[in-house]
């Protein structure tokens, strides 16, 4: 697990609950595998349900919904090396 480069404050309905999070969100790297997440509670299965490993260019391709919702715009730094030396807010605009 790397240092945190995002944070972001997020809040959404899920299952039945409101959620108001202040959230950091860390740099990790893998040589890609299975995705099988493990020790997760039913709620936290069902936010993942359908989850997969993606290519950069896939990803920016697609319109598929992701989270963080402005991951596209911030990811292909991250992708290439380029490491925030102090996290970026990435909170998503409120609609009010």
């Amino acid at each position: 697990m790397g240092p945190v480069i995002w944070t972001q404050h997020v809040q959404f309905d899920f299952g039945g609950y409101h959620f108001d999070s202040n959230e950091k969100i860390h740099v990790a790297w893998c040589d890609g595998g299975d995705y099988r997440p493990q020790h997760l509670e039913a709620l936290e299965a069902a936010a993942f349900l359908g989850a997969h490993w993606w290519g950069l260019d896939e990803l920016l391709a697609s319109d598929e919904p992701v989270l963080p919702t402005l991951l596209r715009e911030h990811l292909p730094p991250i992708v290439a090396g380029d490491l925030p030396g102090v996290p970026i807010d990435i909170s998503p605009v409120a609609l009010d």
